[in-house]
């Protein structure tokens, strides 16, 4: 029950957010700042430094233009995100591919950082309205854009929805972590030929920039056996 709930979730927020949503992903697995998920799955020092510079040339490879919003940038000012599918059914989340941003969208992904700038009290709400403007716009609510206050009520009620789906995750216990051929990332795939391969197209995302796709009930997916688990 609890996973068809959180599917019916997912949905929604992927109707609310058709082009760029909130991230669902499991903990630990977070994108931060000039880094992606990928670190985290690093075996030793060699095998991270060599994702690094995978990671350091996927950003100069893309011109230094945003994927979603083709705003051209300096490489060191593009980020690079993790794209994910979420299985409620099969307990499982799967990375799709990494794609390079700028700061706008690789902010308006992470969960836990909108939440505190909502909740901050004495905060300027000057940055946050200048995002909460982009992501209305982004995502085609056009008419909230002309009221700071909707476009801020609006990503508030996205992200209040994103949170959800990340503690009704937690609640379902451990989650499988898959690559994009669902092969499990367990330490035995190397990371840096991982995030080349979905870098040159093989597991590449549509051009939407949202990490809530998930696959629907019974339907075919990641399997379920001898997979790395991880916790929401």
């Amino acid at each position: 029950m609890a996973a068809s709930q959180l599917s019916r979730m997912l949905s929604e927020l992927r109707q609310r957010c058709p082009h760029l949503s909130p991230t669902i992903i499991p903990r630990g697995f977070t994108d931060s700042e000039k880094s992606t998920a990928l670190l985290a799955l690093c075996r030793d020092t060699a095998e991270r430094q060599s994702l690094t510079e995978t990671l350091s040339r996927a950003r100069v490879a893309t011109d230094g233009r945003c994927a979603l919003t083709g705003q051209q940038l300096g490489a060191d000012e593009l980020h690079i995100v993790s794209m994910w599918v979420v299985d409620p059914e099969r307990h499982a989340f799967c990375i799709q591919g990494l794609v390079v941003v700028c700061k706008q969208v690789a902010l308006l992904m992470q969960v836990r950082y909108l939440l505190e700038r909502f909740t901050r009290g004495t905060a300027d709400t000057t940055e946050l309205t200048e995002l909460a403007i982009f992501f209305c716009r982004v995502n085609g609510e056009i008419s909230r854009c002309d009221d700071p206050f909707e476009a801020r009520l609006w990503l508030q009620e996205c992200v209040n929805l994103a949170y959800a789906c990340m503690v009704l995750a937690s609640s379902l216990g451990a989650w499988q972590v898959l690559g994009p051929a669902d092969q499990s990332l367990d330490g035995t795939v190397s990371t840096a030929d991982l995030a080349d391969t979905m870098f040159r197209g093989g597991a590449q995302p549509d051009t939407s920039i949202t990490e809530n796709r998930h696959t629907a009930p019974g339907s075919k997916g990641t399997r379920s056996s001898g997979k790395k688990r991880a916790r929401t």
